[in-house]
Parts: structure tokens; C-alpha cells; sequence
């Protein structure tokens, strides 16, 4: 269940931060994240993936957030996609301000998708 935030500009990444919760209480929505008091400063895992791809059939009862810059090369208007098995959202922010994020994508339950399902 991704969850996606503006990183701080003071810690540079090459690549995408990932941030792993395991053994929450339940899993299957962004609440059993959020709601957990792990989250958001003390992550089970924290490394750095290439791409935006985390790996298939990767645990269960977990939550991930997944954090990188988004630098357009140009002006111009932008589509940006996700799937997830669970619950997911996709936040942008003009800044690193968490305030500042708003919502461009959220997936329930009723419109989860498969691993890399793109035609839904």
C-alpha cells in the first residue's frame, strides 16, 4: 500500500525511498498505517529502489511508503498512474512541505488492482 510524500530537500536520493511497516494489525487499509504508532518516524526497513516498482508478493501485513523528487524536464501538464493490492495513495506537493501535498491519486478497496494492472 504505497503512500507517497515530497522528500526533505536537506537528505538527498538517488532513486526512490522506500519505507517498510511490517506486523500491522490488519494491512489491507491506509488506517492500519497511519494509525499505527510506528508510523510516521520509525520504519521497520528503510532502502532506496530504482524505480517506483516495489517488488511483487513482497510480505503481507505491511505498509510502505515511498518517497522521490518529481523535477519535470519542461513546463507542461503531466499523467501520473498507480495499482496496488490494497489501499494506496499518490500525493504531490509543490514543496517539501507536507501541508503543501494534495491528493492525485487514491485507490480503495473496491478498486484495488493487480500487480502492474494498468487497463483499469
Amino acid at each position: 500500500m504505497p503512500v507517497f510524500y515530497c522528500v526533505h530537500p536537506k537528505t538527498e536520493y538517488r532513486g526512490v525511498r522506500r519505507e517498510i511497516w511490517r506486523g500491522l494489525n490488519g494491512g489491507w487499509f491506509l488506517t492500519h498505517l497511519t494509525s499505527d504508532p510506528r508510523f510516521p518516524n520509525s520504519p521497520t526497513t528503510v532502502h532506496t529502489l530504482p524505480t517506483f516498482t516495489p517488488p511483487k508478493n513482497d510480505a503481507n501485513f505491511y505498509g510502505q511508503r515511498l518517497q522521490a523528487y518529481f523535477v519535470p524536464p519542461e513546463s507542461g501538464n503531466y499523467g501520473f498512474h498507480a495499482t496496488c493490492d490494497s489501499e494506496c495513495a499518490f500525493y504531490l506537493s509543490v514543496d517539501e512541505t507536507p501541508v503543501n501535498k494534495k491528493d492525485i491519486i487514491l485507490i480503495d478497496q473496491q478498486h484495488r488492482t493487480g500487480y502492474d494492472e494498468w487497463d483499469r
